[in-house]
């Protein structure tokens, strides 16, 4: 199996953690664009049946960040040495390596909240997402959600995304688990994780379908990319996936009354009909969608090398920070936008290259002082964990 580094995906992530900026910033102040209900202009309705909303449907941004931890989780087992040493270090490694940026975010938000800095309320603003951390919160209630209840029931009271983390969490489990089981059988791993996909999306709900995700990415990462027919790999035919990809990304539970997308739910849901099969559409597409945009990249390498670019690779880097801390920034700066220039489009792109902006500077420090310390601290976690076992079979003997 290829042991390349695909350093073009880590620029994916960052691009997608813009799109959820995009998403939540439209939320506030032009929620029609997202569900089409009430728009004030022709504008408005222009945008919302256009065929290119990819770049604010945060949903699919997540489906793209679920499957692409799948993918690179699975390649790095896959290509491990000793698989099952691999794996339950991975496996003790995961909860901090996600769970102390999500921690540090969460005390982030109790201080600003303490401090009486979110005044949405206060100023009378009622959008879509305003209400978030206006209200009364002990520290008893962060610590909580610090050490279990942010990323093992991914509680929003601290931070509205971590529903997020909480799957990405069990779903990086699901991903351990069948690597294991599979060994080092790439095709049985490959075959299992395509099942896995069908039974999360025909026989779950739609938080088991976003599990289905995960196995999408590792199904991918287990297939032999560059053994396709070489026409796959031709420039034009690489474009037309990725344009298919980020059509399909532009997808939700909405867009059934878009004119660019009528036809497609239309036709979805009658072959669901035929087949005599629940699938939630809406994460199906978008995710279809972004697991061709993923193949699509790989695939062409004259695309990847220029997603390698250092301006992509910063936000890259940034992404889980950027991810994480935009929603307290917006929170902060999106009343007051609001109070100035009221609702709409314009207003909103405003809010989102503001937050876009506050949110990359402070997630320069974050990532040095946190995201990429939790890495270090996660790495020495099996260590600590194989010598705290060793210590007490010792105490058991003696």
């Amino acid at each position: 199996m290829e042991t390349k580094k695909f350093l073009c995906l880590d620029s994916v992530r960052g691009i997608a953690a813009l799109c959820v900026i995009f998403s939540h910033s439209f939320l506030w102040f032009a929620p029609y664009l997202h569900t089409g209900v009430n728009p004030p202009s022709d504008f408005s309705v222009f945008i919302f049946n256009s065929p290119i909303t990819f770049f604010f449907k945060g949903s699919s941004a997540v489906m793209l960040f679920f499957i692409l931890s799948g993918f690179v989780l699975t390649r790095a087992c896959v290509s491990s040495r000793n698989k099952f040493e691999y794996i339950s270090s991975a496996i003790i490694k995961r909860y901090f390596r996600l769970n102390i940026p999500v921690a540090a975010s969460i005390f982030i938000c109790f201080t600003l909240s303490s401090l009486g800095l979110f005044t949405a309320d206060k100023l009378g603003v009622t959008a879509y997402l305003s209400s978030h951390y206006t209200a009364n919160v002990s520290f008893n209630e962060a610590i909580y959600d610090a050490v279990f209840g942010g990323i093992i029931s991914g509680s929003p009271k601290f931070n509205y995304v971590l529903w997020t983390i909480n799957i990405e969490f069990f779903g990086s489990l699901l991903i351990f688990a069948i690597n294991g089981m599979c060994h080092k059988n790439v095709k049985l791993l490959r075959n299992f994780s395509l099942i896995a996909v069908i039974a999360c999306f025909l026989f779950g709900s739609e938080r088991e379908a976003y599990y289905g995700l995960f196995f999408m990415g590792s199904a991918l990462a287990a297939t032999n990319i560059y053994a396709a027919p070489s026409f796959i790999s031709r420039k034009y035919f690489s474009i037309a996936i990725i344009f298919s990809s980020l059509y399909l990304l532009g997808y939700n539970e909405y867009t059934q009354w878009s004119y660019s997308y009528k036809w497609l739910f239309r036709a979805a849901h009658s072959l669901l009909s035929r087949l005599s099969v629940d699938v939630p559409v809406h994460v199906f597409l978008p995710s279809l969608g972004a697991f061709l945009l993923i193949y699509a990249i790989i695939r062409n390498e004259s695309l990847a090398s220029k997603l390698e670019s250092k301006f992509l690779s910063f936000f890259g880097k940034l992404s889980f920070s950027l991810y994480l801390l935009h929603t307290f920034l917006l929170a902060l700066v999106a009343p007051i936008i609001n109070i100035t220039l009221g609702g709409g489009i314009m207003p909103g792109l405003i809010c989102a290259f503001a937050v876009i902006a506050l949110t990359t500077m402070f997630s320069v420090p974050f990532y040095a002082y946190v995201d990429k310390r939790s890495i270090s601290i996660a790495n020495k976690m099996p260590m600590i964990f194989s010598k705290l076992v060793m210590q007490r079979i010792i105490r058991r003997r003696a």
